[in-house]
């Protein structure tokens, strides 16, 4: 497993998904044929044998945590146990109702720094009902990687999202349900990392 940086979408028409189901390696299959290049998973629910089946296929793991989960100690554990390289994103799901700004910024920037200084990359998935400003999460010192959710939220000011989550809930091509992704240089040119299987690649366009 190696960590590299993402191919944006336009390029070679290929796509993301994520999605809370098992996903068996027939699935894995139809989602590579479908271009899929990369499936973001949960740290806290995904095991080694669900990693390995992704792997196998060819498709790349980009790490998520459950929304408003902190415990970045813990997400480091599994990501090590398992065997995900450094330097790949690793996404804070923020999303849900009644959310305090300035107390979920202080919980932001402790995470991203636990999650940084073992050597991973810190990035936010924005999503619903999530309270801070386009300015607000642009300062957010340890943040560098945005992935914007389906619902209405603000792009971090001056930066902007490498991903974004374009259509929820769709089963094609799997018959699971997968939310469709999509990415993208940020506006300072920059894209996520992901853990890629070794000399991975993709389909060629027909």
């Amino acid at each position: 497993m190696i960590a590299q940086k993402v191919r944006p979408s336009a390029v070679n028409l290929e796509w993301g998904c994520d999605t809370l189901a098992r996903v068996s390696p027939v699935d894995f299959a139809r989602l590579r044929a479908a271009r899929v290049m990369w499936r973001a998973g949960y740290i806290e629910k995904i095991t080694f044998q669900e990693l390995s089946d992704q792997l196998a296929a060819g498709i790349a793991f980009s790490p998520v945590t459950y929304a408003l989960d902190f415990n970045a100690g813990f997400h480091i554990a599994r990501l090590e146990e398992l065997g995900i390289p450094k330097g790949v994103t690793v996404w804070l799901d923020v999303e849900g109702s009644n959310l305090d700004a300035p107390s979920i910024i202080l919980k932001i920037n402790a995470w991203a720094a636990t999650i940084n200084a073992a050597g991973y990359e810190a990035g936010l998935y924005i999503g619903a009902g999530m309270p801070l400003t386009d300015a607000q999460l642009y300062a957010l010192p340890l943040i560098k990687r945005y992935w914007h959710s389906v619902s209405r939220v603000p792009d971090p000011k001056v930066r902007g999202c490498c991903v974004r989550q374009i259509r929820p809930n769709d089963v094609y091509p799997t018959g699971i349900d997968v939310d469709v992704d999509i990415s993208e240089p940020d506006y300072e040119g920059d894209v996520h990392t992901v853990a890629a299987p070794e000399g991975w690649s993709l389909p060629q366009a027909a």
